[in-house]
């Protein structure tokens, strides 16, 4: 596997990086998710959720969620409150269906509705948001998402811009936001609110405390991320 920098083109990677709270690459059995970061943060299993073989980006497995009640919660600590500092959320992501459904969750920081925590989520017509503060304030122009296709999702805060792309190229417009996230824990597939979830496949989990991964176009990656 590559370094996780040499993967976006900013030269040798310096390992290990500390910014890295978690780090799935779904590869484990089961019900067991493993995260590869130096933190070893606990991964829960939701529902149905599991491991299988049937695809994957890298390593020859991913998550499948089958779209109700299944999601992975991690635990609830320090590692995922963001601050007013910079962020990474990221994984790579399949929907099993003909076309994209509506309000079907990737990431989700929040504990309550309402809360002004950080969440991505597909909507009708394959659009994608970026959710916080009981608005969105990203949207991406419809059909971004596509059915049954491998697709990179990264949202990024750089000081007080935060951007999502699709594929290495981003979406909607440009967020100024300089919000305190409180939030300690995430789930991925699922919004906190919605028993319906994610409907396919998800794979190489990422979620980054004090560095924007990605503030331009970029490749999107062409290995597994590593430590």
């Amino acid at each position: 596997m590559l370094g996780l920098t040499n993967l976006v083109g900013f030269g040798p990677a310096t390992s290990p990086n500390k910014n890295i709270k978690l780090l799935c690459h779904c590869d484990s059995a089961g019900t067991s998710f493993v995260d590869s970061s130096l933190f070893g943060n606990t991964i829960t299993a939701q529902g149905n959720a599991t491991q299988s073989t049937t695809q994957s980006k890298f390593g020859g497995s991913s998550a499948y969620l089958d779209g109700t009640s299944d999601n992975l919660s991690t635990a609830n600590v320090a590692d995922f409150a963001f601050g007013t500092g910079d962020f990474t959320l990221a994984c790579w992501v399949y929907y099993d269906a003909a076309s994209v459904g509506s309000d079907r969750g990737i990431f989700d920081g929040r504990t309550t509705p309402t809360g002004n925590l950080p969440t991505v989520y597909t909507g009708t017509s394959g659009v994608l948001y970026y959710y916080t503060g009981s608005s969105n304030k990203i949207t991406s122009a419809a059909g971004v998402m596509l059915p049954r296709t491998w697709q990179h999702i990264a949202l990024a805060r750089s000081g007080s811009s935060t951007r999502l792309f699709v594929n290495g190229v981003q979406v909607g417009s440009t967020y100024t936001d300089t919000t305190n996230y409180a939030q300690t824990r995430f789930f991925v597939g699922r919004l906190h609110d919605q028993t319906n979830g994610w409907l396919g496949y998800i794979d190489e989990i990422l979620i980054m405390k004090g560095q924007a991964l990605y503030t331009s176009t970029f490749p999107p990656p062409a290995a597994p991320y590593e430590v």
